[in-house]
């Protein structure tokens, strides 16, 4: 038995210093492949990314879809339109990956899909997505879609640069009438007021 028992610990080292040998290697290798590339100056260029300071443009996708709405005849007759909204929601968060939140749907899509009344949703739905500014936009395929409208600041700047010096005239003589009533609906108040006074 004691033959068995130091047999077993003679194993059991040889065993242990394979293991620090391999430990040793791979560190020796490390540490002279390190050396060599610190040396070639690939270390930095291989982990060190480089940095946008631009910011990326957003690209403005656009994809069209054939969704399917048959499940939500599985739904309670009276919820099954409503379903269907929900059901396009989560289908384009899926296929987009983007959240339920994030997906807007065209009132065109909307009417469609309660077109037939709540009960009987169609089972398609053929619509295009466009992705832009971090929003899902999905309309009608054969839907025809507008340019964004543009700010009322922007718009009130665009039309008093094209008025002429005839409009702005007129303009001014408006706004003037518009002061002199105000100050005599004012001085008429301001009247009345003492009048109610010395009474």
């Amino acid at each position: 038995m004691a033959d068995k028992k130091d047999d077993k610990k003679i194993k059991t080292e040889a065993k242990a210093e394979k293991k620090t040998e391999k430990k040793e290697t791979k560190t020796d290798k490390k540490a002279e492949s390190k050396s060599a590339a610190e040396k070639t100056g690939k270390a930095k260029e291989k982990f060190a990314k480089p940095k946008d300071t631009k910011k990326k443009e957003e690209k403005i996708i656009e994809k069209k879809y054939r969704l399917p709405l048959k499940s939500v005849y599985s739904a309670p007759r009276h919820k099954r339109a409503g379903r269907a909204i929900t059901a396009v929601k989560r289908f384009m968060a899926k296929h987009v990956r983007a959240k339920p939140e994030d997906v807007l749907i065209s009132p065109k899509v909307n009417e469609y899909i309660w077109s037939q009344g709540r009960e009987h949703p169609p089972k398609y739905v053929d619509v295009k997505i466009i992705i832009a500014e971090g929003k899902t936009n999905v309309y009608l395929q054969t839907e025809t879609i507008k340019a964004k409208k543009e700010k009322k600041a922007d718009k009130k700047e665009i039309k008093e640069e094209n008025k002429t010096a005839e409009e702005k005239e007129a303009e001014a003589k408006l706004e003037k009438k518009k002061q002199d009533k105000k100050t005599m609906e004012l001085s008429a108040d301001k009247a009345a007021m003492k009048k109610g006074i010395q009474k």
